[in-house]
């Protein structure tokens, strides 16, 4: 399993036919990806719409793949995204709406 962060494009077809993948990239190209084997049970998979999160059940094991912004100028951005948008996506109880 492969986890990507600052994803601009939507297709990953040229890795081949024995992965699939996940993709979620927002409005400002935020994005995030998960690549993974062909066959591995793959479900209840949510994104958040900035395309900085992508939440999805691997084998009936949560995986988060998290972009967070960098740098000391983001810190209130980051510490925003972090109490108030990720512990949407660390909920026991993984229902996609």
């Amino acid at each position: 399993m492969l986890l990507l962060q600052e994803v601009n494009t939507e297709n990953f077809d040229f890795i081949g036919p024995e992965y699939d993948y996940v993709v979620n990239t927002g409005d400002e190209n935020r994005g995030t990806a998960v690549i993974y084997r062909c066959g591995l049970a793959v479900d209840a998979i949510e994104k958040h719409p900035s395309g900085r999160v992508i939440s999805m059940k691997v084998n009936n094991i949560q995986v988060l793949n998290v972009y967070l912004p960098s740098g000391t100028n983001h810190r209130q951005e980051r510490e925003n995204f972090l109490s108030k948008e990720l512990p949407f996506f660390l909920r026991q109880d993984m229902t996609v709406y």
